[in-house]
């Protein structure tokens, strides 16, 4: 027996002395000695000022790595993740901050484990917390927000020592696309986990274990990769230049250690001949001298072979229409290519590219492998709105019209000003039925993007699906007068006279697009079938082949069910994240129709989207312990109705909220919501900058919010000149490059944003810093009259990068 073992190691280890308490403890039951030790209720005695995980390991170099100690140390943690895994808290706690501890405490211990008295062992298999290490990366991937949840800050990042302790216990190169994530600082990435990245490089296998030792090609792109990364978002306003400069120096200086010089030179020089236009050649670890020395040689790297992948691609894509089973081959071969490269140089935009454009052309006759096609490019860069799309499109083909409409929706939160993402979600609410939705979407899409000719189209033909011909048909003669050369439009009219019973019309109709577009084979066969009609041939009925689908009614939210006292039932089952997803983005959408004068009144305390809104906000507060997300939203719908009373709630709730997700920027941003109306609502501003500031903590990618927030309370509260001023320069600041940027041909979202944020603030004026703001009253009027638009903008960026 392990134990019977372990205690006799103690007594020959401690026979001159007093076995600690703890050991003992852990002797007879290692689970829970454990389980007292992370949530800091041990009985450690003189050890009880050092911090768990350091006995831990500090026992395990004492014992060994192949001690007794360590075999019962992984056998109990390994149980102790199995047993806690995605319990929000710990259930003898109901702590989240004690809960939140305990995890990054386990997390530390497995990430150190492996330079703790192993610096022999040559496998990370035989590691003493190898076991724990692999259920850990499994429940990882497989849950990647579980510990994302209790992250607060760099120094309490559950979820980033957790990329750690799997990047020091790797065994294969299947985490590889995870590094490359992580180095290229995603949205929904805090900024400071790039280094775990790299980590993950250094620890990753190699690809030819007889080169292990040499330098590493993988590390040096990565290196250079993030350097590009933290840059660029410098550039983009959301990160210090000054500190951004200093944190890649240190990072750089630690990676390159005093090994190779001559190859580091050669590719920092390789990388500043890619930047010769832009200013990132100053952030390289090298000097100017050290640039211009002449060269030995050409450095190893590869090259992409852009001429032949494109022949390739434009042979491949049309025999992917109607493929065989060798094409489909000769594609995967291809996409094996290009993932060589970029798994070689981190450059994934090839491997996207060409996984979207196979899998849109095999998408009808092979809806399965598009979907597997374009699943693994959204994998790869989940921050082009393209993957997005791309994807739910393959799900409609396969009629998974509730997955298509879940894409569908995220893509919408992550891409406010996707047209393609807004028209996709509109028109599968249309084939389910959906249609009072499908055309609130469509004339939603029609409000942001008014010569979207597809949104127009889409809302004429909803209108036909409901019987309203008259309303259809004006929409339809409205798209032609837009888009004369429009042909689903011209068609569309032609139907609607059909059904209206016009015969003669919709002959005349029908024939002018022929003319106009003599291959059209739906305005053929729609005169065909005019033609049928008037000889008697065909009886036309008023029923659209879809009317049944029309008919078909929303399924009601399940509410959710109320005990004697009024409190919701713990018995409902707890929802999937895309479940939840899915109402998050009905309750976002249902507040913006409401915003946008679809309703009488702006708030939600009338009106046809009122009962809707109860109904998501039950189902939503049975998740609000479980998911961070669902807390945020439950707390924002609250406040919705504009009550007093729901106002409050609202209050206590977020309040308790943030304290069981510390580090969700959603639930904090609810919360400050709250704090503002709350403030307006009492006239009271003394809490309001504080505030705002602790949000953009969680996420710089929020940066202007910390301006934004409080300057709307001025909408409606007096604030000092002093408080308003220093607010709106500081964000004037801010916003004035970005409105230049969005003169640019292909303008990023910040520029995009804050472009629009500025024309709601300051109209056409130029406001470049305090001398040139406008006068207090004008400026209260801009945000008292735009308010709402800029309420929306703030969820905008809320809801493109804050994912927890």
């Amino acid at each position: 027996m392990i134990t019977n073992s372990f205690r006799k190691n103690l007594e020959e280890r401690f026979k001159d002395g007093v076995i600690p308490s703890w050991l003992l403890h852990f002797d007879q039951d290692s689970e829970a000695a454990l389980h007292d030790l992370l949530r800091g209720r041990a009985s450690l005695g003189h050890l009880s000022a050092t911090e768990p995980d350091e006995l831990l390991l500090d026992w395990l170099r004492g014992f060994g790595p192949r001690s007794y100690y360590a075999r019962l140390l992984n056998d109990a943690l390994t149980a102790w993740i199995d047993h806690h895994w995605g319990n929000p808290l710990l259930s003898d706690t109901g702590n989240a901050v004690l809960t939140s501890r305990a995890w990054l405490r386990t997390m530390d211990t497995i990430a150190a484990s492996p330079f703790v008295g192993s610096e022999h062992i040559a496998s990370p298999e035989d590691y003493p917390l190898f076991g724990a290490a692999t259920l850990l990366r499994e429940r990882v991937l497989a849950d990647r927000h579980f510990l994302d949840d209790m992250t607060e800050a760099h120094t309490h990042d559950p979820q980033g020592i957790a990329w750690v302790a799997l990047a020091n216990h790797q065994t294969d190169r299947a985490l590889l696309d995870e590094w490359w994530r992580l180095i290229s600082l995603p949205p929904d990435e805090p900024w400071y986990r790039g280094k775990y990245g790299l980590m993950g490089l250094r620890r990753l296998p190699p690809e030819n274990p007889a080169l292990g030792g040499g330098f590493n090609k993988e590390l040096a792109q990565g290196l250079g990769r993030l350097g590009e990364a933290l840059w660029a978002r410098t550039r983009e306003g959301w990160l210090p230049e000054e500190e951004m400069r200093a944190e890649f120096s240190s990072i750089a200086h630690l990676t390159m250690g005093k090994n190779f010089p001559d190859r580091w030179h050669s590719y920092w020089r390789h990388l500043a001949d890619q930047h010769r236009e832009n200013d990132f050649v100053s952030w390289l670890p090298i000097s100017e001298a050290e640039l211009h020395q002449p060269r030995h040689g050409n450095p190893s790297r590869i090259e992409p072979d852009a001429y032949s992948w494109m022949k390739s691609i434009k042979n491949l894509t049309g025999a992917l229409i109607q493929p065989t089973e060798e094409v489909i081959k000769q594609a995967e071969r291809l996409l094996d290519e290009q993932r060589h490269y970029a798994n070689a140089t981190g450059n994934m935009s090839f491997l996207v590219r060409t996984a979207c454009n196979f899998s849109g052309h095999i998408r009808v006759a092979n809806p399965q492998q598009a979907l597997a096609w374009a699943r693994m490019a959204k994998g790869i860069n989940p921050w082009d709105a393209h993957t997005w799309t791309n994807e739910a499109m393959a799900l409609v083909v396969m009629e998974d019209y509730a997955q298509a409409l879940g894409v569908y929706s995220e893509a919408i939160l992550r891409f406010p000003e996707n047209a393609v993402a807004r028209n996709g979600r509109a028109e599968v609410l249309k084939l389910q039925g959906k249609l009072d939705e499908a055309l609130a979407a469509y004339e939603e899409t029609i409000d942001r993007f008014p010569e979207n000719v597809v949104a127009r189209t889409g809302r004429a033909e909803v209108l036909k699906l409901q019987e309203k011909l008259e309303d259809a048909l004006a929409a339809y003669e409205e798209t032609i007068d837009r888009f004369p050369e429009n042909v689903v439009a011209r068609t569309g009219r032609a139907e609607v006279l059909k059904l209206q019973g016009r015969l003669d019309d919709a002959l005349a109709a029908y024939e002018e697009t022929i003319d106009r577009f003599p291959e059209d084979v739906v305005a053929r066969n729609g005169r065909e079938g005019v033609l049928r009609a008037r000889q008697g041939l065909t009886d036309i009925s008023r029923h659209s082949p879809w009317q049944n689908a029309a008919r078909v009614e929303r399924p009601a939210l399940d509410s959710s069910k109320e005990t004697d006292g009024g409190a919701t039932s713990m018995e409902v089952p707890a929802l999937n994240r895309d479940e939840v997803n899915l109402l998050i983005t009905d309750a976002y959408l249902i507040r913006r129709w409401a915003r946008q004068g679809k309703e009488n009144d702006p708030w939600l305390n009338t009106g046809m989207q009122r009962e809707r809104a109860r109904d998501l906000l039950d189902r939503l507060l049975t998740e609000r312990d479980r998911n961070s997300l669902a807390a945020g939203e439950s707390g924002i719908l609250s406040l919705a109705t504009g009550d007093s009373m729901d106002r409050q709630r609202a209050l206590d709730f977020l309040r308790a909220a943030v304290k069981r997700f510390p580090g969700s920027p959603r639930v904090r941003y609810a919360l400050d919501r709250a704090e503002r109306e709350e403030a307006m609502a009492k006239g009271d501003a003394s809490v309001m900058p504080m505030l705002w500031k602790k949000l953009i903590r969680l996420d710089r990618h929020l940066f202007p919010l910390q301006w934004m927030g409080p300057l709307l309370l001025f909408a409606r509260v007096s604030l000092s000149d002093q408080v308003w001023q220093e607010h709106a320069e500081q964000l004037a600041i801010w916003l004035f490059p970005r409105l230049q940027q969005a003169k640019e041909s292909e303008p990023s979202f910040y520029a995009w944003w804050g472009s629009a944020v500025y024309g709601l603030l300051f109209g056409t004026a130029v406001v470049r810093d305090a001398s040139e703001l406008p006068d207090m009253e004008t400026m209260r009027e801009n945000l008292r009259v735009n308010y709402k638009a800029l309420v929306i903008k703030e969820e905008e960026l809320l809801y493109r990068h804050a994912r927890r």
